[in-house]
């Protein structure tokens, strides 16, 4: 079973740069086996070859990935959640993967001659990642809110970021500091009842407004340099 899936190159163009309207398209097309994994996606390139091969065991769980060049990833020994236990890179490069009783990473073990690599993942009660271990012996610790939304972030030397929030979750406030607590830098940010950025103000006070047409397109910007 095949599906194809057509973009006009207008259509995307408020996302990835200014283009004109040209009615030029891409086409990225889909296959899938009878239990709806999808087993390859060509890409929409023309000029070489883009084509993304999927494999699957009986269970359905990935168990490889092969790219346009060849280079396969092999994931095996899935537990009991269908997370792989195991990933191979095309280098060879093994990485094992521990998981808690509820299916949540808690470990990755890159293994190497020379020692093995590991980073590990610590969870609050409601599943947020609280801290990450990495392999140079430095930490990231998380804080949240009520609202379930990041409002810290401190490594293991005490410095700390510091966020706050609007109802709408965005983020109004950004605080960084020292070990010791001391405000290093700081930034600000409003937004409309549409979540659309309004204004921008730096440590200096320096500041950015921006406007938008009944559509949410940027039709006028100033910064401390207008």
């Amino acid at each position: 079973m095949q599906f194809k899936q057509t973009l006009l190159a207008g259509a995307l163009s408020l996302f990835i740069s200014p283009l004109a309207l040209s009615g030029a398209s891409s086409t990225t097309s889909y296959q899938y086996d009878d239990q709806g994994n999808v087993t390859q996606i060509d890409g929409p390139r023309t000029d070489v070859q883009d084509i993304t091969q999927f494999s699957y065991n009986d269970k359905g769980q990935l168990t490889e990935v092969v790219n346009a060049l060849g280079h396969s990833i092999q994931l095996s020994n899935h537990n009991s959640f269908g997370n792989p236990q195991q990933i191979t890179n095309a280098n060879s490069t093994v990485t094992e993967l521990s998981y808690d009783e509820i299916g949540r990473l808690i470990q990755a073990t890159i293994k190497s001659t020379v020692g093995d690599i590991t980073t590990r993942l610590e969870y609050d009660a409601v599943g947020q990642v609280t801290a990450v271990y990495l392999p140079n012996s430095s930490e990231l610790h998380y804080e949240y809110d009520g609202a379930k939304r990041l409002t810290a972030i401190q490594n293991g030397l005490g410095e700390r970021i510091e966020y706050q929030h609007d109802n709408a979750g965005n983020i109004t406030k950004q605080v960084v500091k020292s070990s010791t607590g001391a405000v290093v830098n700081q930034f600000s940010q409003a937004y409309d009842e549409m979540s659309r950025l309004l204004k921008t103000v730096g440590a200096n006070g320096q500041t950015s407004h921006f406007v938008y047409d009944k559509n949410s397109n940027t039709t006028g910007a100033t910064n401390p340099r207008n």
